[in-house]
């Protein structure tokens, strides 16, 4: 015969289900884990959400400061007030469109007319 007992022990029953289960334990770890891993997304999330509003902060000033001196410019030029519009008109295209999901600018919503 063997020197040693075999592990289980051909005499012990079957476990049940819960017997085998992690339980509480098991469960109060897990929770725990999901806590910390959750507060992590949380922390990086908003990091990333201030860089992109000091971004766009950064950008809407930058471009103010542009529109300011192109006012000042065509003031000391002696510009007139259609090349005034013309440059208010091309820093109108400059900007960012109104959603963020549109990279294309396009403020229109698409037309659903089929074609016929």
């Amino acid at each position: 015969m063997l020197p040693f007992e075999p592990s289980p022990s051909a005499d012990t029953a079957p476990l049940e289900l819960w017997e085998a289960s992690p339980g509480l334990q098991g469960f109060l770890y897990g929770f725990f884990i999901l806590g910390i891993a959750l507060a992590l997304l949380m922390w990086s999330m908003t990091r990333h959400l201030r860089k992109l509003r000091y971004a766009a902060d950064k950008e809407r000033a930058e471009r103010a400061a542009r529109a300011e001196a192109a006012k000042k410019a065509a003031a000391s030029h002696g510009a007139s007030g259609e090349q005034s519009a013309a440059e208010e008109a091309s820093s109108a295209t400059e900007a960012t469109p109104e959603s963020p999901d549109d990279p294309s600018g396009d403020t229109e919503p698409p037309s659903s007319a089929s074609p016929a």
